[in-house]
């Protein structure tokens, strides 16, 4: 009988701690205080000045299919980016390493690559009617550069650091900026916050939370294209 009623006794105070800490964490969230300081602090975009332009290098390796199709569907009319010699995404929009100014133009250019040509054919999906429209009368060409063109450099960076001893919450850093590389000025930059507090908890892993979540209020915009507004092509260049 002493053991039966132990074991219920111990039942319901498991029970009580649980109920305990789950109000506990409803109420109070690891790190939210250092999310709510940093993001007070610099959280949001910073533009200093906006110019037009053509295209821009993308600083940031690889461009997959998103990447392309977000250049076809925009007034941009290139882009540049470096292929990395071992690439660290499955798909990149060229096979060979080296820098790449891929650009919209018409389906006689001797640099159409037709085999992206191919990989957007097999897009079916009514919502990507633009992109079939797009290849019906012109193709995504490319030429190899000995280095960047572009005055202006697209750059994004992401940085992680623990907030406690046991490593279970964590805070999440995210840069992005745009430079003028003739002039060595930033025109805008980014800085984005991001809290997952439960690491190694099954059952909120992976619950992230952000400035807005923190109730802070921050500007964001549409990185690049509010800042490097795309200028329709004016006759063939290049």
């Amino acid at each position: 009988m002493n053991r039966t009623i132990r074991k219920v006794a111990l039942l319901w105070i498991g029970l009580c701690i649980s109920a305990l800490t789950g109000c506990v964490s409803w109420f109070y969230t690891p790190g939210m205080s250092e999310l709510k300081r940093l993001c007070r602090l610099d959280g949001g975009d910073k533009i200093y000045q906006v110019v037009h332009t053509e295209g821009y290098f993308d600083a940031n390796g690889q461009l997959g299919r998103t990447d392309l199709m977000r250049l076809i569907r925009s007034d941009y009319q290139f882009i540049e980016y470096e292929e990395a010699e071992k690439p660290f995404y499955h798909y990149s929009a060229m096979k060979e390493p080296g820098i790449w100014y891929i650009y919209k133009s018409n389906r006689d250019d001797p640099n159409c690559q037709a085999r992206l040509d191919e990989e957007f054919a097999v897009f079916k999906h009514p919502k990507d009617q633009d992109i079939r429209d797009f290849f019906t009368s012109n193709c995504l060409a490319a030429r190899k550069l000995d280095r960047p063109e572009s005055r202006y450099w697209y750059r994004n960076s992401s940085s992680s650091r623990y907030l406690d001893d046991n490593e279970e919450v964590k805070l999440r850093t995210s840069l992005e900026s745009i430079e003028d590389v003739l002039t060595n000025q930033v025109l805008a930059d980014r800085r984005y916050y991001s809290l997952l507090p439960y690491k190694k908890s099954a059952l909120d892993y992976a619950l992230t939370f952000d400035c807005e979540d923190a109730g802070i209020e921050i500007n964001i915009v549409q990185f690049p294209q509010a800042i490097l507004l795309p200028l329709k092509k004016q006759g063939d260049k290049k």
